[in-house]
């Protein structure tokens, strides 16, 4: 019996061909998988860096209108009985300037002091980007499950995005160079590495799905689109936030009249 289920030579090389196959496969689509989690990242930093900065924008500009004219209302309604519940859409626009874009899920700092794109320079932009491609497939805190390993990448990857936020090409090149942490080599047979390969490629698939999720939630976010608005119309020779903080000044106009002529004691807003 024992014969018979001895493999022959042939057969036993046949068997570790087909793993290899498997390994090389599986080394592959993990490799592939790293490299879009870095693209994925990047894309989803320089995001967030626009919606900080287009939010800075819409908070010093229109912001602050919206919520003195929100006061005068509530005053208004006050001053002339009326108990009725507020319209909830009133405070679209002012929730579109208060919601703060959070960038500092693993060791992603804000970067609000990017520059406009117009003013980058190109090449410089793209070996930026490449740079922080590459680093962020190295170090990325999402790509292990270790809590310390995740900790030491995080440490690594705030100062890749500290040096990406800066602009700062001879920090990234520092940050390459920078050797790989040692860790003791650890002899897997065949099965072992399929398996930790298939464990790994199925935890890159969470954290793409969980990038991709995080970047539709942006794109269709009322902030984005109040963004792209704006984008249009300077396309067109207006500024829209411009015209947005004009017309919510006239309104604070029309109803700090209304409460002076009901005898209301009111500040009036400083014309500039």
């Amino acid at each position: 019996m024992a014969a018979k289920n001895r493999k022959s030579p042939k057969q036993a090389k046949a068997v570790q061909t087909y793993s290899d196959a498997q390994l090389e496969a599986l080394r592959a689509k993990v490799g592939n998988k790293r490299e879009y989690v870095a693209i994925l990242e990047v894309e989803l930093f320089n995001t967030r860096a626009d919606m900080e900065q287009f939010s800075e924008q819409y908070n010093a500009q229109v912001a602050p209108l919206e919520r003195r004219l929100n006061e005068l209302r509530e005053h208004l309604k006050t001053a002339l009985g009326d108990d009725s519940p507020p319209d909830p859409n009133e405070r679209i626009r002012r929730e579109n300037g208060d919601k703060q874009q959070q960038n500092e899920t693993n060791g992603f700092a804000s970067a609000a002091n990017l520059d406009e794109e117009e003013e980058r320079d190109p090449e410089l932009e793209e070996k930026l980007k490449t740079l922080f491609r590459e680093l962020a497939k190295r170090y990325h805190p999402d790509l292990v499950t270790d809590p310390e390993e995740k900790q030491w990448r995080q440490e690594i990857m705030a100062q890749v995005n500290q040096a990406y936020t800066a602009r700062d090409l001879e920090a990234l090149e520092l940050l390459e160079s920078k050797p790989e942490r040692f860790d003791e080599d650890v002899v897997q047979t065949p099965r072992e590495q399929l398996i930790s390969l298939q464990k790994e490629l199925e935890h890159l698939e969470m954290v793409i799905n969980d990038i991709e999720r995080t970047l539709r939630e942006i794109d269709i976010s009322s902030a984005m689109q109040l963004k792209r608005e704006v984008k249009r119309a300077r396309r067109s020779g207006r500024d829209l936030m411009e015209a947005m903080a004009a017309e919510l000044k006239e309104r604070i106009r029309d109803i700090e009249e209304q409460l002076l002529a009901l005898g209301e004691d009111v500040e009036l807003t400083p014309a500039e």
